[in-house]
């Protein structure tokens, strides 16, 4: 038996690592504008992450405002708000604690048999859009088990141990400083949804 919260888990992992990544290509963006309206269809969705609020930012601005507030902040600037977890710790905890993230999160990776695609932008391996796109690929392995009748506890295991070690201990913190940030007015709000979705997984996680 699979709820439709958890069901749903994987789409909001998936919406958020989509709104991470540096959608420069206006067919990228569109894309991305297309899967915010199929979501905000979804009442149950809508429960769980506010999407309308986000939706309603992004029908006032210009793309070229994204693109603009998008590479301020995460591109430039304030290296503490580049959304890579081990730059964050490099800077914060010295580069012995990055190393061992970075590689921390690649056996993750290969634990799935994983790599990640090449592009001109594709975020790095512990980029928080690929962090995103890991868990959401966690949840849906949790629900293929789930529909099978199977016991999902070595998922959720994993799950659990990914949250703490690559979401929750850097996450929450680098969002209120994109939220404290003067620049920010797109990412301001995204990133409380991103909060308190975080603190809802860390509940139904049990961390």
């Amino acid at each position: 038996m699979i709820s439709v919260e958890t069901e749903l888990r994987y789409y909001i992992y998936d919406f958020f690592g989509d709104l991470f990544i540096y959608n420069y290509d206006e067919n990228d963006y569109n894309l991305l504008l297309d899967k915010m309206e199929k979501l905000s269809q979804v009442k149950e969705f809508r429960e769980l992450v506010n999407i309308n609020d986000i939706q309603e930012i992004f029908k006032k601005i210009e793309r070229k405002d994204y693109l603009i507030e998008f590479s301020t902040l995460f591109l430039s600037g304030n290296s503490n708000l580049i959304p890579i977890e081990s730059k964050r710790l490099y800077s914060l905890q010295g580069e012995k604690v990055a190393i061992f993230k970075k590689n921390d999160i690649i056996r993750f990776y290969r634990s799935r048999k994983l790599a990640l695609a090449m592009s001109f932008f594709q975020p790095e391996a512990d980029h928080i859009a690929s962090i995103m796109a890991f868990m959401s690929y966690l949840v849906s392995e949790e629900n293929k088990k789930r529909r099978s009748g199977l016991d999902p506890f070595s998922i959720i295991t994993d799950e659990r141990n990914f949250f703490t070690s690559h979401v929750y201990n850097w996450i929450p913190e680098w969002a209120k400083e994109v939220i404290a940030d003067k620049r920010s007015f797109i990412y301001k709000l995204v990133c409380q949804r991103l909060l308190n979705f975080l603190q809802v997984e860390k509940d139904y996680l049990g961390v």
